[in-house]
């Protein structure tokens, strides 16, 4: 088995992930290196202000801001707000990868578990196995 393609695949799967995450989380919640935006409540609802720009959030992306300020609060504690955001895209883009890579595996090893039984069923099976036994065979 050729590691080295699998490896090659891995880095730069996982960075094309890191670089969306960050191009979604920069434009979409106004995220920079030097300060986080505010929020300011209106009747029609919550807007992200940043500078001159200006994102209208509904409720469920509010929340989910306020869950991404904390988590950026955390990260900042030892370090400025570059590197907290880093962390917390490195730690996002490494959560997203393992479970694609899982789903991928799952669906995989689902796949041709199937095509196991589909080749048992052609041919005679032994009547003392169990439903259960001849599928994991």
């Amino acid at each position: 088995m050729d590691k080295a393609a699998l490896k090659k695949f891995a880095v730069n799967a996982k960075q094309h992930l890191l670089s969306s995450i960050q191009a979604y989380a920069r434009n979409h919640y106004l995220l920079n290196d030097q300060q986080l935006p505010t929020i300011e409540h209106h009747a029609a609802g919550s807007l992200l202000i940043l500078g001159g720009k200006k994102v209208k959030l509904n409720a469920i992306e509010e929340k989910e801001f306020r869950h991404l300020l904390a988590k950026i609060q955390d990260f900042q504690h030892d370090s400025t707000l570059a590197e907290a955001l880093e962390q917390l895209f490195e730690e996002v883009a490494f959560t997203w990868f393992n479970w694609l890579v899982a789903l991928r595996y799952w669906n995989y090893m689902i796949i041709y578990r199937l095509k196991c039984v589909f080749y048992l069923q052609k041919r005679p099976v032994k009547k003392s196995l169990t439903h259960y036994q001849v599928f994991m065979i």
